[in-house]
């Protein structure tokens, strides 16, 4: 039996990760005189306030300071979190952070479609304050004279590892930040999972992840063969994300992902530093995949698109994923062969047990990947013929 147990840790230190391009770096000794883990530290603690303590740009200023000075790549030693395994990973890239604003914070278009291989669903529950301001970021960011700051809860579920097939849903306490720092405009990110979260349910990753095929069973469990009994739960979760644009436009966006988890089954953290660090990998190789895109869509037409889809009937909407289950099950994939999911694909209850925001999250991210050149399991007359209609009909 001990065996056995060594055994499934083994294999569940591959499970959690929260899923570089120019570099990462686990926690490290110092490269500065500056210390900036008190500037990180005051950073998590906005989460703890729950937003409504008043923002000091100060007390985050040498964090900003060591991030524009690149030294960010380098790692320093990470504020302990109650015994959660933390990471720092650092890149840039020519994506303006008006544009991140524009697509990633933005209220009309769902994060799926910007993190599809990191996240099912995300959407805020409740406001502490500043729903307003995050409706119109991108605005403020031109005339931006003292912070901004948005606070409330955030409901997720992100999508199956890649490895074990567990997928989990959590609140989590979120604030966000937009400020000046000198000549940079700084976005600050902060989030707090709040209680443990559900039990990990069985799901898969049909094909290659970078196709962004999920199946989600709400089975409890683990998908990995022998792991089918285990009670699996992300016990928490924190972040710290700053953007750094300066108003030099020959600069580049730099980005900083602080990052701290505890996850894995009776209370034991199965999660190592490189779980991690490969879960951010994944996670920002998608987002740079999509907005760096030349054929990402206008904001406005993403935004349209995802009104109209909102506005179809469960009907329509089941009709046009139909193709999908059945283009699915042809891939003859090993994930589509488990028995948590073979027959319910073949006899039709997966797609009739779908709920209405999964429906649309389907026909949203097959839209995406039309525009952006991907296959799409729907099929070539769905791009060709189904998104020039809709695009069509938007430009009317």
């Amino acid at each position: 039996m001990r065996l056995l147990r060594i055994f499934v840790s083994a294999l569940l230190w591959a499970v959690f990760s929260c899923g570089n391009i120019y570099a990462a770096a686990p926690s490290g000794v110092p490269v500065t005189a500056a210390d900036p883990g008190p500037a990180l530290e005051y950073a998590l603690s906005l989460a703890d306030e729950g937003g409504t303590a008043g923002f000091i740009p100060e007390r985050i200023a040498p964090l900003v300071d060591f991030i524009v000075a690149g030294k960010d790549a380098q790692g320093f030693p990470l504020p302990k979190q109650k015994g959660l395994t933390g990471v720092s990973y650092a890149f840039t890239t020519r994506v303006s952070l008006k544009k991140v604003l524009g697509y990633l914070y933005n209220p009309d278009i769902p994060t799926y479609l910007l993190m599809p291989s990191s996240v099912r669903i995300s959407s805020w529950v409740g406001f502490v304050g500043g729903k307003e301001s995050l409706e119109n970021f991108d605005t403020l960011y031109d005339s931006l004279t003292v912070p901004v700051v948005v606070a409330g809860t955030e409901r997720e579920m992100i999508t199956p590892d890649a490895t074990t097939g567990g997928y989990y849903a959590y609140d989590a306490d979120r604030v966000l930040v937009l400020f000046r720092r000198g000549t940079d405009r700084v976005l600050l990110s902060v989030s707090r999972q709040r209680d443990v979260s559900e039990v990990g349910c069985k799901g898969g990753v049909v094909g290659d992840d970078s196709n962004w095929n999920y199946l989600f069973s709400g089975e409890r469990g683990l998908t990995k063969t022998g792991l089918g009994w285990v009670k699996s739960y992300m016990y928490g979760a924190r972040s710290v994300t700053v953007y750094v644009q300066p108003d030099d436009p020959a600069k580049p966006l730099r980005v900083a992902i602080y990052k701290w988890l505890r996850a894995g089954w009776a209370g034991m953290n199965m999660v190592k530093e490189q779980h991690i660090l490969g879960g951010v990998e994944r996670y920002v190789s998608t987002l740079r995949e999509i907005l760096e895109s030349p054929q990402l869509p206008p904001r406005k037409e993403l935004e349209q698109m995802v009104a109209r889809v909102r506005g179809q009937s469960e009907a329509e909407l089941r009709e046009t994923v139909q193709p999908y289950f059945q283009a699915l099950c042809s891939l003859d994939d090993p994930i589509v062969r488990k028995r948590v999911f073979a027959g319910k694909l073949k006899n039709g209850a997966y797609a009739a047990g779908l709920k209405r925001d999964e429906l649309e999250r389907i026909v949203l991210l097959e839209y995406l990947k039309c525009r952006l050149g991907k296959e799409s399991l729907l099929g070539p007359r769905f791009c060709l013929e189904g998104i020039g209609v809709n695009t069509a009909r938007l430009n009317n």
